[in-house]
């Protein structure tokens, strides 16, 4: 299991002058550990953008965030719940998924979230299948 990203957890991007930076953007109604979790398009304090989670695990309309999942400025999130986790550490099948939504067109061109093809992919019943090269296991 891998643990699940919060508002608030830290990100590192290697856009030089960016610090590790808190997440900053999350549900305002699902909770881990008393902090707001992160999901697929909320924002760090750097302006990066969160484009790979659980596609099984939705909060909100949105895959979950967790430890590890990377950014739209390259980096990657590094701290997460220590008790709240999603997807399998070994074995399973799709549960097990983690796609980069960022390589199937979930973001417009300045960086900025597109609601409408994320929701779109979300609802894709075919999107493992799609993620193909543009997810990862």
């Amino acid at each position: 299991m891998i643990p699940s990203a919060r508002q608030g957890d830290l990100h590192v991007c290697p856009i030089p002058g960016h610090i590790p930076t808190p997440i900053v953007s999350a549900s305002s109604d699902v909770l881990a550990n008393v902090m707001n979790v992160a999901r697929v398009g909320d924002v760090c304090a750097c302006g990066a953008v969160i484009v790979a989670g659980f596609p099984s695990i939705l909060v909100n309309g949105r895959p979950m965030a967790h430890l590890g999942s990377p950014t739209s400025h390259g980096g990657m999130i590094v701290a997460g719940s220590p008790d709240v986790m999603g997807g399998f550490s070994a074995g399973g099948d799709g549960g097990a998924r983690v796609v980069d939504f960022s390589r199937l067109g979930m973001l417009h061109d300045d960086g900025s979230v597109d609601e409408a093809r994320l929701d779109a992919l979300v609802n894709d019943p075919e999107l493992l299948g799609r993620a193909g090269s543009g997810g990862h296991e």
